[in-house]
């Protein structure tokens, strides 16, 4: 039976460098680009694992186009825990998925 929850926020936390009560053991990057209705569109995955066991894929993709000074341009950023130890806690969300890096610094802030 699994006894604990632990917040995906830890999690993220550890994977930008912040505090957090969890440590990344290891981790694996990959980037594509692609050109979709003549904008180019990049992808990176990072998969890491925690020293706890857990594994987790943070996939970012957005557009390449210039940024304005002040704006938080749109971008799709989602987390997946891919593997929990069994019977010992959970993470919860499982799932989370942001428009932008502002709205997943927010969460953040919220959550810690």
């Amino acid at each position: 039976m699994k006894e604990a929850t632990q917040h995906l926020a830890l999690y993220i936390r550890a994977l930008h460098g912040a505090e957090s009560t969890v440590c990344v053991r290891d981790y694996s990057v990959s980037s594509n680009s692609t050109v979709d209705e003549g904008l180019e569109v990049t992808e990176h995955i990072l998969t890491a694992t925690f020293t706890d066991g857990v594994v987790i894929r943070r996939t970012l993709e957005q557009d390449r186009l210039p940024v304005c000074e002040n704006t938080c341009p749109e971008c799709w950023i989602i987390y997946e825990v891919l593997e929990c130890p069994v019977d010992q806690f959970t993470v919860s969300p499982a799932h989370m998925t942001f428009n932008s890096t502002c709205r997943e610094a927010w969460w953040m802030t919220y959550h810690s």
